[in-house]
């Protein structure tokens, strides 16, 4: 691929083309944070924000993007540190740690499925089996483990639960009944801890403390590889001496090598091959596949119970070890406690096959490499690892072969046993015993001249070739990963299906190994973030193999010679099988997981192939808008069978294109299995094609599933197929879209039951992979709370002190300060669920209608990737008292009906009485109805979040803003989340945003009458703190009880300074008791009508500080105290400050 010049930090480099910015960083050392991505997936990232950068254009402008799904292109310039990134990746940061905090939405959930999420995060109850430990508390949402566990593994038993945005089975209620195989490749992917495996280090140091046998640790081949990785250094950096000192000084008795269990199974697969080829009294099927791995047989064990005969009955090497080891005590040192065994692996899936029914359990604990740097063992040996000691492995289970290190590798299973069976048929060795039908061959293909060393690129595919035994052609194959083993298997169930007699089998030995890679990227080995690692480690094991006069084959080895002549008698024999060999048993779940079908779903399906969640996002919408206009329709996932899909004459498909022009992983079994159809096919369909037109093969797989089916004889809608580009303007692809929907439609003519309640749309959501950012609405601006003080038991006030940027915030004592809520995190995600779509969907928002500039509902910013979670928690209001009309629309298009809302929607009742009588919002008609509407309907549909208009309590100095707020008793004003119970929840070090709104009266230039009513004493006391140097006032405070007066003190300094010239705090039940009546400020006035009379004549000013219309109230108090012609003068002068 050609290399192109960059700048990133004013350096230049020179990179391939198509290389992302994270990916040149980390090619070239350059430190740059991420979370989301991980090197060796291939889902969309960019979902954290953290590894976000500057982009420098030739005008000088700068863009925020996310590194990890931007591309490199010639002469672009790239800043990966600034103060503005610091700050974007400290909220980046700061907002997966506050996920982490604050686990659970506050709102009780609406169904059962989701209190059960809810009550188990709750507890801190966790998602455990025998091998795996999942913690949704630590997640962030970040999906690398639901993608490597559906994309790369095809084991789909984890999912992003749509109500907490975290983790979460896929339909079982334990990991144990889940389709999980336990292999452990989402423990490799979590950056958070969320998901590892289960510990047992304090079992085993249990063991060691306490136990009556000695200790004994295996260790297999794959440890010794990458043990050195714990402590930064490369693979196999630390030697099998320094590893073996390293476990006798944490407390190991004995310490053996798992090695000399794979030179066993070599011995017995390579019989057990041989056998089933020329044996005629063999009873076993061919092909032969492999067992020794454990994360494979429980793959096998659930999805594939009808092809278990053709595994290997061998045990796993660490098993047959263990065997042996406990057979060896009890044959020569029967008087002694048995030994407890430990073994070390790379695997995590060995923690559950230590427990299988159809073994012996002769494994006491297993230890994964990573759990071998648990502080608890590390701290018991001293000393840097590379000056530690050399120890030996102790006997007799130590020395092994070279063939035995390869297990682990993909295709090395099958290159040791090759070697093994090869010298069975051509040479026989002395181990063989009563095998008179085995037959000698001479002409035998050396398998050293095939290439089986592990190559990156091979990792997605199956690997075959042929070998001539003789006459005889043996076909052989090599999987490594569940997607490719499925493929692999789903290949030879087909050919089972239709085999005859006389058939020969695709391949006569078949390899497979669960993690990509083999036991080298098994799930329990060190974290990497080296694309290449599972590569670097592979190249330590070959090495190894081919190092001179080391023991090729292990029927060269001289230990297992021995073993068979003690123990075993001679390969397959009874002793043989009853110690080495097992069958495996099928697994039967309680819960299994069905995939929807194409004749489970009503009407006109809209399939989607996603790789992002685009796809998924436009076929929702796209059966939303059918179903708005009377057609039965469901977006369904294109993971299912061709027949199933095939199966209604009108069949819609909403395809993207992954990786070179391939189908979406999740959806390529559907593509190879249509790809062999041969039937013809009378259905209509439609495509719309999801693609990036910048790259070669644009709509690739939309282009080839047209191609395929219009050969099988389908007749497509349009007139050609529809392509959706990526790279478009957003308001073209959206036109893109609505052409395809409305060419539809007009295929389907008009409906009678089509519904005719549609929200007029104001603007349109798209789904996009774009980095999300947090986008602070038009006109506010984020503060930060320094305090939140109770002032007063009685009224439930609180004066909220916040900081605020001096540069961007201009306020005067005459300003209101509008504050914008937001609604709380989890009732945000609950809302998001309830319309059917992910919180952590990230949407870009097309404003269809112009915004009016001071609007105290804003909108979401336009063209702005946001998460659909922020959009829902910022600019929906879900705590407001819904409209008839909003309900009526909801009922209209609900999933499920509720009957508050339907007596709500009676318009014999009273619409806002009964919202309030029944406490009925927004938020709570969604969950009740979980209507069916697309994103656009869903966000334009919704009440705006409105700011609400707060005095301002201070004086502007020092970027100090005070606001009184207080509590609301009334109960439709105390919801979860409106405006003045949200800013009394909030503590310090939150962020409200903020925005001035200019008062409509002039600054205070003279002296003062100032009057507040109730919670009119904010803007008094911001008029008494900004009061010119030699000023004063005269003060009328009004409270209804001496408890409901707020900084008593505050007022008592301020008149002994001389700021108040005369306070008076009027209380309404303490008035003078032949009054016969409250006392009012009206009355005080009165009461000193002359020294009222005098300050104003002087030149004071007078303010009304309280409720709107309060000017009305003291009118004929200052007719009366003025003189009705002197009133009209100085009316002028009066400026009301009105308060919310």
């Amino acid at each position: 691929m050609p290399l192109i010049e960059v700048q990133i930090d004013d350096k230049s480099y020179s990179v391939e083309e198509k290389t992302t910015i994270l990916q040149a960083c980390r090619q070239y050392g350059i430190p740059l944070p991420s979370v989301c991505y991980h090197p060796r997936l291939t889902h969309n990232p960019g979902k954290c924000g953290v590894c976000v950068v500057e982009l420098w254009s030739t005008d000088g402008t700068i863009s925020f993007v996310s590194s990890c799904i931007t591309e490199l292109t010639k002469g672009m310039k790239v800043r990966t540190s600034s103060s503005a990134l610091a700050h974007r990746r400290l909220y980046a940061t700061a907002e997966l740690e506050d996920r982490i905090r604050h686990p659970l939405p506050t709102t009780v959930a609406p169904d059962a499925h989701f209190s059960a999420i809810h009550s188990q995060v709750l507890s801190g109850a966790t998602l455990d089996s025998p091998a795996i430990h999942i913690d949704p508390a630590l997640c962030i949402g970040c999906e690398r483990c639901v993608r490597v566990c559906g994309d790369v593994q095809c084991v789909d038993a984890l999912a992003l639960d749509c109500a907490t945005g975290r983790v979460s089975l896929d339909a079982a209620d334990s990991v144990a009944d889940s389709q999980c195989i336990s292999c452990g490749q989402c423990t490799l992917m979590c950056p958070t801890g969320a998901a590892t495996e289960q510990s047992e280090v304090e079992k085993v140091l249990q063991l060691i403390r306490e136990g009556e046998g000695e200790v004994c640790a295996m260790i297999a081949p794959s440890v010794r590889i990458g043990f050195a990785e714990l402590f930064g250094l490369e693979p196999g950096a630390i030697s099998l001496g320094q590893l073996v000192h390293y476990l006798k000084t944490i407390g190991f008795d004995r310490v053996f090598d798992v090695q000399v269990g794979a030179d066993l199974t070599v011995i017995e697969e390579s019989y057990e091959l041989v056998q089933r080829l020329f044996d005629p009294s063999a009873t076993r099927p061919l092909p032969i596949i492999t067992s020794c791995c454990p994360g494979w047989v429980e793959l096998a064990r659930r999805k594939y119970p009808d092809l278990l005969e053709h595994l290997s009955t061998c045990k796993s090497p660490a098993e047959m070890l263990a065997e042996t080891i406990r057979l060896h005590h009890d044959r020569k040192n029967s008087q002694s406690p048995r030994p407890m065994i430990v073994s070390l692996m790379p695997c995590t899936a060995k923690k559950v096959e230590k427990s299988w029914p159809h073994y012996s359990r002769a494994v006491d604990a297993v230890l994964t490499v990573r759990e071998l740097a648990d502080p608890k063992l590390r701290g018991r040996v001293a000393g840097d690892p590379q000056s530690w000691p050399e120890a030996w492995l102790d006997d007799p289970f130590g020395p092994s072969s070279s063939s035995a290190s390869l297990f682990a590798v993909t295709g090395g299973v099958m290159r040791a046993a090759l070697r093994t069976g090869g010298q069975f048929l051509s040479q026989g060795s002395d181990l063989l015993k009563n095998c008179e039908w085995m037959p000698r061959i001479e002409n035998i293909d050396s398998v050293e001249s095939v290439q089986w060393n592990l190559d990156v690129s091979d990792l997605g595919k199956v690997r075959s070739t042929s070998l001539q035994f003789g006459d005889q052609t043996l076909n052989v194959a090599i999987a490594s990963g569940g997607a490719v083993a499925q493929r692999l298997m789903n290949e030879l169930r087909a050919w089972k299906s239709t085999e005859s007699a006389e058939s020969t089998p695709p391949y006569h030995f078949i390899e497979i190994m669960a993690c990509p890679g083999g036991c080298l990227g098994g799930g329990g080995m060190p974290r990497s973030e080296d694309a290449e690692i599972v590569a670097k480690r592979g190249k330590v094991v070959h090495s190894r193999d081919e190092l001179p006069g080391v023991t090729r084959r292990s029927d060269e080895n001289p230990v297992i010679k021995e073993l068979y002549d003690e123990f075993f008698s001679f390969p397959g024999s009874d002793e043989a099988h009853a110690h080495l060999h097992a069958d495996a048993e099928p697994i039967t779940l309680s819960c299994k997981y069905v995939a929807p079908t194409a004749h489970e779903v009503a009407g006109i399906p809209v399939y989607y192939a996603t790789q992002g969640g685009t796809a998924r996002g436009i076929a929702a919408d796209t059966a939303e808008t059918l179903q708005q206009n009377g057609w039965d329709s469901e977006a369904v996932p294109l993971t299912t069978d061709p027949a199933d899909v095939l199966g209604h004459d009108l069949v819609l498909f909403v395809v993207s294109t992954a990786g070179n022009g391939d189908f979406p992983p999740a959806s390529n079994s559907f593509w190879q299995s249509l790809s062999r159809w041969r039937d013809s096919l009378s259905i209509r369909y439609d495509i719309l094609g999801l693609g990036d037109s910048s790259y070669s093969r644009f709509c690739q797989a939309a282009n080839d599933l047209d191609e395929v089916l219009q050969t099988l004889g389908a007749r497509r809608i349009s007139e050609s197929l529809t392509r959706r580009d990526s790279s478009a303007p957003l308001s073209k692809q959206h036109a893109v879209v609505e052409a395809w929907t409305d060419s539809i439609l007009s295929d389907l003519g008009p409906s009678p039951n089509a519904v005719t309640l549609e929200p007029t749309l104001d603007m349109a959501v798209f789904i996009t992979s774009e980095p999300p950012v947090i986008a602070v609405p038009r006109g506010f601006i984020a503060v930060r709370v320094l305090t939140n003080t109770l002032l007063n038991q009685t009224r439930r006030t609180s004066l909220i002190r916040l900081k605020c940027p001096t540069r961007k915030l201009a306020f005067t004592a005459e300003s209101w300060i509008a504050v914008l809520p937001r609604n709380r995190p989890g009732d945000a995600m609950l809302a998001c669920q309830a319309i059917g779509a992910s919180p952590l969907e990230t949407i870009v928002v097309e404003h269809l209608t112009p915004l009016l500039p001071d609007c105290l509902a804003p909108r979401p910013p336009p063209l702005a990737p946001m998460r659909l979670v922020e959009v829902m928690r910022q600019y929906i209001a879900l705590y407001d008292s819904p409209t008839r009309k909003l309900c009526r629309y909801l009922q209209s298009v609900a999933t499920v009906q509720d009957d508050l809302v339907d007596s709500f929607c009676d318009p014999d009742k009273p619409a806002l009485a009964e919202a309030v009588e029944a406490g009925l919002t927004v938020f709570e008609v969604l969950l009740k109805t979980r209507p069916k509407v697309g994103l656009s309907r869903a966000i334009a549909m919704l009440p705006r979040q409105r700011a609400r208009l707060y005095s301002a309590a201070s004086a502007p100095k020092s970027g100090i803003v005070d606001l009184f707020v207080t509590r609301s008793d009334v109960p439709d004003q105390c919801r979860p989340g409106l405006c003045s119970t949200f800013i009394c929840d909030s503590r310090h070090g939150d962020n409200l945003l903020i925005s001035i709104r200019p008062g409509h009266f002039s600054p205070v230039t003279t002296n003062a009458v100032l009057i507040g009513l109730g919670c009119g004493f904010a803007p008094m006391r911001a008029f008494l703190h900004s009061l010119p140097r030699g000023c004063s006032a005269l003060v009328y405070y009004g409270v209804k009880t001496r408890a409901d007066i707020c900084l008593g003190d505050e007022l008592a300094d301020l008149t002994r300074r001389g700021t108040i010239q005369e306070l008076h705090i009027v209380v309404e039940n303490e008035g003078p008791p032949d009054l016969g009546r409250p006392f009012f400020v009206t009355d005080a006035l009165r009461r000193d009508s002359e020294t009222v009379a005098e300050f104003v004549n002087q030149g004071a000013c007078i303010r009304l500080c309280g409720p709107k219309g309060v000017g009305g109230l003291f009118e004929a108090a200052f007719s009366d105290i003025l003189g009705e012609e002197r009133w009209v003068e100085v009316k002028e002068r009066i400026y009301e400050a009105e308060t919310n």
